[in-house]
């Protein structure tokens, strides 16, 4: 097999399993990556977010928010759409009704391929809700808190073969612009702001990866939505074909 078709055939199948790495689920990296497949491929995601913003401290404490979930991605024709969905349920410490439930989906558009490096444009929207810990004599029912986030970006990227040719490797920086919602019962707040994913994914089988992301930028400043630190998140994938 000539070099060029060893390095592309695998690594483009990373590229399928990169979409369904996280899905847009809120606490996990926004880090898509920068290529696109046809085919169909899921994933069980696990993450967490420091410093994740909590109301039930009016804004001024810390605590991290665990995620895990599963996700699929999906794109055929000619590879350059893909769509990508996912369900998990996050931990979001005292205070809160756990689990809470979080959805997440994007679509991504491959506005540049070469042999070795691309670029994928992408949106998204994540969602996240939970219930506050019910308080004892209290007459009401616990405020529901929910969370937000729209992405929208780009992911420029590398990619190679190990392994005899036979399994690939890729890398890719997702610099984003993201939109923040915050709501507790009747109230919100709403925020934007930029941040940056970074993706290292490794395929173990033709049609097996694992992926590694982090998220992080600008962050989150007390009473305020979104991140208020890093979001570091880690995902094994599998191809279940082309389309």
């Amino acid at each position: 097999m000539p070099r060029l078709v060893s390095v592309l055939v695998p690594s483009s199948l990373l590229s399928l399993l990169a979409g369904a790495a996280s899905a847009q689920l809120p606490g996990l990296p926004t880090a898509p990556g920068a290529f696109v497949r046809p085919g169909i491929a899921v994933a069980a995601n696990a993450g967490v977010e420091t410093d994740a913003l909590p109301a039930t401290d009016g804004g001024g404490g810390r605590r991290s928010r665990w995620t895990y979930g599963g996700a699929a991605a999906f794109a055929r024709g000619g590879g350059r759409w893909q769509v990508a969905g996912g369900v998990a349920a996050q931990s979001w410490g005292d205070g809160y009704q756990s689990p809470a439930t979080a959805l997440g989906a994007r679509g991504a558009f491959a506005a540049w391929r070469g042999a070795r490096l691309g670029a994928t444009a992408f949106a998204g929207i994540g969602l996240a809700r939970a219930r506050l810990a019910e308080v004892e004599g209290a007459g009401d029912d616990p405020a529901v808190v929910s969370l937000r986030q729209l992405p929208v970006g780009a992911a420029v990227g590398m990619r190679g073969a190990w392994g005899g040719g036979a399994r690939a490797w890729s890398v890719a920086v997702a610099p984003q612009y993201v939109w923040y919602r915050l709501a507790v019962g009747e109230d919100e707040v709403t925020d934007a702001r930029p941040r940056v994913g970074l993706l290292a994914e490794v395929g173990l089988t033709p049609r097996l990866g694992v992926s590694v992301a982090y998220e992080d930028g600008a962050r989150a400043a007390a009473g305020d939505p979104g991140p208020r630190g890093g979001t570091f998140g880690l995902a094994l994938s599998f191809a279940l074909g082309g389309w």
